[in-house]
C-alpha cells in the first residue's frame, strides 16, 4: 500500500508507538463501564447463598472480578472495582448485613487483606500492560526502521533514499511536513525531481531541489514530504542548525530556540512550550552535512518514543546525505575522466592529421633548397620542431590511455648512454657532457625498454642544456643502488622553486619563474616520467648541492646471469 508520495505505509505498530489512535479504540471506551455491572451481577448471584458461603469463597469470587477488570481496563478500573467490591463485601456479606458496621474484629483483617490484594494486583497488571505496550512500541520502531533501511538501501540513487527517509519520518511521527536539507559545497543540485516523481518546477512540494543559502553555510538541496508552508520554508533555522551543529526548535510566535547538548531530553528542554518545528543536525563524521526538519503547525509531541525514533531517522538521513555527497564526487570524477579521455582522443586525432602536411612541407622545403633558396633551411628546422611537438602529443596520448608498447629486455647501460649521447650531439654542439661511470671494467645491467629509456635520458639532457649556464657542463652519472640502476643528470641551472618539485612533471606545466623558451611546451618531463613508470622505473627531482638540479632515472637492475639464462 502506498501513500501519495509513492512510499509504503509505516507499519501500524509504529503508528501506535507515536501515539496515533488505533482504529478499534471506540468500543474500548465503553468496556470499563461494564465491570461494575459484572460486579453487581456476581453479588446478586452470591446473595441467596451467602449464609452457606465461607468468607474465603466470597473473597475469591470478588477478587476474580477485580483482577479481570484490572487486566481488561487497567489500573484505574481495577482500583475502582476494588473499592466497590470492598464496600459490597462489607455491606452484603459481613454481619450485621446491609450495614457498614463490622461486628467481628477479625473481619477487618479479611477486608483489608482483600483490599490490599486487589490494589497490588491492579498495580501489577498495570505494570505488565505498560511493559507490554513499551515492547509493542519498540517492535513498531524496529519495524519502521527495518522497512526504512531496506527501502533506503535498495534506492538506486541518494535522492530516492532521502525521499524514503522524509516520507517515513512524516508518517511515523504523524506530522504535517518533513524535510531533509543536504548541504552541498560544489554549488550543484543533486536532483530536480519531487517526492511524487514530478519535476521541481511543477511541484510545490516533495523533491530534491536547490533552496539556496548564505555563503557561510553553502547551498542546500531539500527533499520534502507532506504539505509545504504557504509562505515557503524559512531557511534561517536551517542555517542556524548547520552553523551550531545543535537542535533548533521554532516555537509559537516564530521564536527560535537553540537546544544545547546538555543531556536533557527534548521533552524536558522544551517543557511548557508549543513547538511548531524541530530541526535536528545530520552529522557526517565530525561535521554537519544536513538537517532533518519536521513541522506541524498544530504542535509537535516530543515524548521519549518520538525523540528516540527521531534520532534514528536522523541517523538514516545522515547516511543518505553522505551518500548524496559521495555520488556528486563520483559523478564529478567521472566527468573529469571522460574529459581526459576526450582530450587524449582529440590530441591523437589532431597529431595524426598534422603528420601529413608536415611531411609535405619538409619535401617542398628540401626542393626549395636544391634550387638555392636559403629560406628552405629555416622551414625545415621549424617543421622538425613542429614534428617533435606532434610526437610529444602522441606520446602523451598513449601514456594517458595506457597504450604504450614496451619491449623490456636486460641491456648494458653503455648502450643506453651511447644512444642518448649520439642523439643530443647536434643540439649540444661544443657544450660538454661530463660522463661518470661506476668503477670497474664491466658496466651494470638493467631491465628496460631501450628505445623509451633513450627517450627519457635525451629529454633530461635537453632539459639540462636549456636551463644550465653555457659554460657549465652537464653531468651524466650512473650508479648501482641496491636492486636499482640509477642514471643521474645534473646541471648548474636555477633549480626548481620549493613546492614545484612535483608540478614540473605535469603535462604543459611551466614554472612562472622560467624564462621564455620557444623550443619547449612543457611535455618533456611529463613524458619522461610516464615512460619511466610504464617500465617499472621512477623519475625524481632533487636540488643539487651548490645550486642546480639533479634528475634521477631509476630502473630495475639486472645480473649477467639473466642474459645467459635468456
Amino acid at each position: 500500500m502506498t501513500d501519495r508520495t509513492g512510499t509504503r505505509d509505516v507499519p501500524r505498530a509504529a503508528g501506535r508507538v507515536m501515539g496515533m489512535a488505533p482504529r478499534d479504540a471506540s468500543p474500548r471506551r465503553w468496556r470499563p463501564l461494564l465491570w461494575p455491572l459484572v460486579l453487581v451481577a456476581v453479588i446478586a448471584v452470591l446473595m441467596p447463598i451467602r449464609d452457606r458461603l465461607d468468607k474465603a469463597h466470597i473473597t475469591l469470587a470478588l477478587l476474580l472480578v477485580v483482577l479481570s477488570a484490572a487486566a481488561d481496563g487497567g489500573r484505574r478500573v481495577g482500583l475502582l472495582l476494588a473499592a466497590l467490591a470492598f464496600v459490597g463485601f462489607n455491606w452484603f456479606f459481613l454481619p450485621p448485613y446491609d450495614t457498614l458496621v463490622i461486628a467481628d474484629p477479625l473481619d477487618w483483617f479479611v477486608l483489608l487483606a482483600f483490599l490490599g490484594t486487589s490494589v497490588v494486583a491492579s498495580h501489577l497488571f498495570h505494570r505488565v500492560q505498560r511493559e507490554a505496550e513499551e515492547a509493542r512500541a519498540r517492535t513498531g520502531e524496529v519495524a519502521t526502521l527495518a522497512s526504512l533501511g531496506a527501502e533506503a538501501m535498495t534506492a538506486p540513487r541518494a535522492d530516492g533514499a532521502l525521499r524514503v527517509v522524509a516520507n517515513t519520518a512524516r508518517q511515523a511521527l504523524g506530522v504535517a511536513a518533513t524535510r531533509v536539507h543536504v548541504q552541498r559545497d560544489d554549488g550543484t543540485s543533486t536532483d530536480g525531481t519531487s517526492a511524487d516523481g514530478t519535476s521541481a518546477d511543477a511541484a510545490p512540494r516533495g523533491g530534491l531541489t536547490g533552496t539556496g543559502a548564505t555563503p557561510a553555510t553553502g547551498a542546500l538541496d531539500t527533499v520534502t514530504s507532506g504539505d509545504e508552508h504557504p509562505a515557503g520554508v524559512d531557511l534561517e533555522p536551517v542555517q542556524l542548525a548547520l552553523a551550531r551543529g545543535a537542535r533548533v526548535a521554532v516555537l509559537e510566535g516564530s521564536v527560535v530556540r537553540v537546544i544545547p547538548h546538555d543531556g536533557r531530553s527534548l521533552e524536558s528542554a522544551l517543557a511548557g512550550t508549543r513547538v511548531h518545528r524541530l530541526l535536528v543536525p545530520l552529522l557526517g563524521g565530525a561535521r554537519t552535512i544536513g538537517v532533518l526538519d519536521v513541522e506541524d503547525r498544530a504542535g509537535l509531541s516530543l515524548d521519549g518514543a518520538r525523540e528516540r525514533l527521531l534520532s534514528a531517522l536522523a541517523y538514516y538521513a545522515a547516511l543518505g546525505a553522505e551518500r548524496a555527497r559521495l555520488e556528486r564526487t563520483t559523478e564529478h570524477l567521472e566527468a573529469l575522466r571522460e574529459a581526459d579521455r576526450m582530450r587524449s582522443a582529440v590530441l591523437a586525432s589532431v597529431s595524426h592529421d598534422l603528420r601529413t602536411p608536415l611531411t609535405t612541407i619538409k619535401a617542398l622545403a628540401h626542393e626549395m633548397g636544391t634550387l638555392g633558396d636559403e629560406r628552405s633551411e629555416v622551414i625545415e628546422q621549424e617543421a622538425d620542431r613542429l614534428n617533435r611537438f606532434v610526437t610529444d602529443m602522441l606520446d602523451m596520448s598513449r601514456l594517458a590511455s595506457g597504450r604504450v608498447s614496451l619491449q623490456v629486455a636486460v641491456t648494458p647501460v653503455d648502450e643506453l648512454l651511447s644512444a642518448a649521447l649520439q642523439q643530443v650531439e647536434g643540439s649540444f654542439g661544443a657544450r660538454r657532457i661530463a660522463v661518470r661511470l661506476p668503477p670497474g671494467d664491466a658496466l651494470p645491467l638493467a631491465r628496460f625498454d631501450l628505445t623509451h629509456a633513450v627517450r627519457i635520458v635525451v629529454n633530461l639532457l635537453e632539459n639540462a642544456r636549456k636551463y644550465a649556464p653555457g659554460d657549465a657542463p652537464v653531468e651524466l652519472m650512473v650508479a648501482r643502488e641496491g636492486d636499482r640502476l640509477a642514471v643521474h643528470v645534473a646541471d648548474r641551472g636555477p633549480g626548481v622553486a620549493p613546492g614545484e618539485a612535483e608540478r614540473i612533471f605535469e603535462a604543459l606545466y611551466r614554472p612562472a619563474s622560467s624564462r621564455p623558451d620557444e623550443g619547449s611546451v612543457g611535455l618533456g618531463l611529463a613524458i619522461a616520467r610516464g615512460l619511466a613508470e610504464a617500465q617499472g622505473g621512477t623519475l625524481t627531482y632533487a636540488p643539487r648541492d651548490g645550486g642546480g638540479s639533479v634528475f634521477t632515472l631509476r630502473l630495475p637492475a639486472a645480473e649477467l646471469t639473466e642474459i645467459d639464462a635468456g
